[in-house]
């Protein structure tokens, strides 16, 4: 969960398909999508500072998917979590966004709201395997926002520009850590990396 420039709470998880009602007015254009199917589906709940619920809605598609973080600033609200859905709620962000389809059978999720709840963006990110955020995976930074978790696919997105990188996978079969940054204009991926040993290694934020 976070709270915005606002004051409003905002919370993500999973839930298997009840979401209470709206009680305050319903922000114009807010998303009110449906439950996908599968045993899970993500959510998302915003309330007003005065602790009324002001819009929720499920985020899914028709595999299993969890929200797992959510970030705010006033310009926009991210929430990143992961899923097995080929079907989740895809958007395209704009001319260089990193717009990308599901490559395996867990990918990372990334969908970006503005503050009225109004989907902008909606990708994925991973490879061929299996990935995953990491509990509270994705911090807001000056330009953009980074991700870290776990993945098990050698063929994920590595670029390493000037900056340190990792390009060495010891997956399959083990668990690699990964670190990847985007820029929030134009929504792309600036530098990702593996960050392991030689054994499983999973990634969380301090």
């Amino acid at each position: 969960m976070t709270v915005d420039p606002q004051g409003r709470l905002i919370v993500v998880g999973m839930t298997k398909g009840d979401l209470p009602v709206h009680e305050a007015p319903l922000p114009p254009n807010a998303e009110q999508w449906n439950f996908s199917g599968g045993t899970w589906d993500g959510f998302i709940a915003m309330f007003t500072p005065a602790d009324s619920l002001l819009c929720t809605t499920f985020i899914g598609g028709s595999g299993q998917d969890k929200g797992l973080d959510v970030e705010a600033d006033g310009q926009r609200i991210l929430v990143a979590g992961s899923t097995s859905s080929g079907d989740m709620p895809l958007l395209d962000g704009g001319l260089q966004a990193w717009d990308a389809t599901q490559f395996g059978g867990m990918d990372v999720f990334i969908i970006e709201f503005n503050p009225n709840g109004d989907q902008r963006w909606g990708t994925y990110y991973g490879g061929s395997g299996f990935d995953m955020l990491g509990v509270h995976g994705m911090a807001l930074i000056d330009k953009g926002f980074v991700l870290v978790g776990e993945t098990q696919s050698p063929d994920l997105d590595i670029r390493g520009g000037s900056r340190w990188q990792d390009g060495t996978s010891t997956a399959p079969p083990n668990l690699n850590g990964f670190i990847a940054e985007f820029e929030s204009d134009p929504r792309s991926l600036q530098w990702s990396t593996f960050a392991s040993g030689t054994g499983d290694s999973r990634l969380q934020p301090w």
